[in-house]
């Protein structure tokens, strides 16, 4: 599809969601109901209280295509600011290097605060235990707040880049806030930060042999006598070398290798209060079976443990893990169906690297299929509502509630929210899923949700429609070209500037007269109409 004609697509659905006029309604867990209770919202024209008037000035002329599209790749979303930043670093490939050294890129204020408005993330697996059996807080409450956490550091942190693969690897490796997991999951996302810049071969033992892991894949439950295979099988093709290498015989050795790690919990027979909530090896519950499993082999000694450590480290410098991870980090970052050039050259540098992550994205960011990708792949729903949050500098606030921004962005996108995927395989990573009529029309409400200040309102400020407005009397075409250069990065195109003359009732060659009512309208609800147009367009909704 032509960029026409996707940016005539583009205004047909969104003048169908325009018509619908409706907010996207929270979801709710049937567990915990009175933390979560129902409001209606309608569109209202007059701005909350809470709105910024100042107006944003635009680049003089539009960014430098290296420069947006290595931050659409590996941050929350192309800025003016951090365009800016980019640029002082040296450019795309200087500041990416020094951004794979994440404590040397210091953080921002706001995002070193964030942890401090969500206290329930502080709290041990006991503790979650405790809330949950006397009727507090639960899992549902406990993953709101750490998806909350997450979107708000990839909208404020510096560190775009460590945020980007702990997205990568927490989808990988994963393991749903909604499963018997959910206890550990914030210790599991801190394991996950830790390593997201390192080896995939610590991460994968660490991983593991975590109790999230453990517990979600059930290893936890698995017995000398009768090994679960359900991790076994997971390792073999979600984790590591991928279907089509091992048969089911294989799947039960890697069952026999992995048993005995368990955890100390309470449902394995001990009172919560003496219950460590940790993970350890039982011996006892080793299959002493002799196993191989892809060349790796065992006569059945788990030697304290030591045999599935061994066991994991193999399977990550195994050569068909190494394609396995080289796709899913090119899928990831260049196109929905990478080359086999670039797969092959990336699983190389990955091998001889002892499975270091940070050569194989350097060698990526210098690909020239990098560099060729621009604007082909499709933001999901949770990274439009954050570009989208960059674009319009809403600022969300400290929570004084559960009823405030910063733990309703979970429901705007109206997507999945993170880490809340059922299976074990982690959420999809290409266009087809995430391009459909209901998701489209979902995104155009949230842009024009967070454009408007509609919703949230709790909790956040807005910067007002006419804020976006150019100084003086703009011809509409002016306008287009002000607010693309702000929200696309560079200039207009005839049919983006038809379009948003179209939506405001004006010709392209009109003067805007901030005495008329369409220019008084464009302060406000009419405003919102003409930020829509840029923010519902294929340019926005793609990286």
């Amino acid at each position: 599809m032509g960029a026409d004609s996707m940016e005539v697509s583009g205004s047909v659905l969104s003048s169908l969601a325009r018509a619908k006029k409706k907010h996207p309604k929270k979801k709710h867990h049937a567990k915990h109901p009175k933390h979560h209770k129902k409001k209606h919202h309608k569109h209202k024209k007059k701005q909350p209280a809470a709105t910024v008037t100042a107006p944003v000035v635009a680049p003089a002329k539009p960014a430098d295509p290296a420069v947006v599209h290595i931050a659409d790749r590996f941050t929350g979303g192309y800025t003016t600011a951090l365009g800016q930043a980019i640029s002082a670093a040296g450019g795309s490939l200087a500041w990416f290097d020094r951004q794979l050294a994440p404590d040397q890129v210091a953080e921002s204020a706001r995002a070193q605060q964030l942890w401090s408005w969500f206290p329930l993330l502080a709290d041990t697996p006991a503790q979650r235990y405790a809330s949950e059996r006397s009727g507090g807080f639960g899992n549902w409450d406990y993953g709101i707040d750490l998806a909350s956490w997450t979107i708000l550091r990839r909208v404020h942190s510096n560190r775009a880049v460590l945020e980007a693969m702990v997205e990568l690897w927490s989808d990988h490796l994963h393991v749903p806030v909604g499963s018997d997991g959910w206890y550990w999951r914030q210790d599991y996302d801190a394991l996950i930060r830790t390593h997201a810049l390192g080896k995939f071969s610590t991460l994968l033992i660490a991983a593991s042999l975590h109790p999230a892991m453990l517990v979600f894949l059930n290893n936890a439950e698995s017995t000398a006598d009768h090994p679960d295979e359900n991790q076994g099988r997971e390792l073999l093709e979600l984790h590591t070398v991928g279907r089509g290498l091992y048969d089911e015989d294989q799947v039960k050795a890697s069952a026999r290798i992995l048993s005995g790690w368990t955890v100390k919990w309470p449902w394995d027979g001990d009172h919560p209060a003496v219950a460590t909530w940790s993970a350890y090896y039982d011996p006892d519950r080793h299959a002493t079976t002799a196993a191989t499993v892809l060349g790796f082999s065992t006569d059945g000694d788990g030697r304290g443990g030591q045999t599935a450590k061994d066991y994991l480290d193999y399977l990550a410098h195994h050569p068909s893990t190494a394609r396995r991870i080289a796709t899913k980090i090119a899928t990831r970052f260049v196109s929905d169906t990478p080359s086999d050039a670039l797969v092959t050259k990336l699983a190389q540098v990955y091998l001889a690297s002892d499975t270091d992550v940070r050569p194989v994205l350097q060698t990526l960011v210098r690909h020239p299929e990098f560099a060729a990708a621009a604007k082909q792949k499709v933001r999901t729903p949770v990274a439009d509502m954050i570009a989208t949050l960059r674009l319009l500098g809403v600022d969300v606030q400290p929570p004084a509630s559960r009823d405030d921004a910063a733990h309703q962005l979970v429901f705007v996108h109206g997507g999945l929210q993170p880490y809340s995927w059922p299976r074990p395989d982690g959420p999809p990573d290409s266009a087809a899923e995430y391009a459909s009529a209901s998701r489209m029309l979902n995104s155009f409400a949230m842009h024009w949700n967070l454009a408007g200040g509609y919703w949230p309102t709790g909790g956040v400020t807005y910067r007002s429609p006419g804020a976006f407005l150019p100084a003086g009397k703009p011809t509409v075409a002016q306008y287009a070209e002000h607010l693309c250069r702000l929200f696309h990065a560079t200039g207009t195109t005839a049919t983006t500037t038809q379009a948003l003359a179209q939506a405001i009732g004006m010709s392209p060659t009109d003067t805007i007269d901030p005495t008329s009512w369409q220019g008084e309208g464009l302060q406000e609800w009419l405003g919102v109409r003409a930020l829509g147009v840029v923010l519902d367009h294929p340019r926005h909704m793609t990286r």
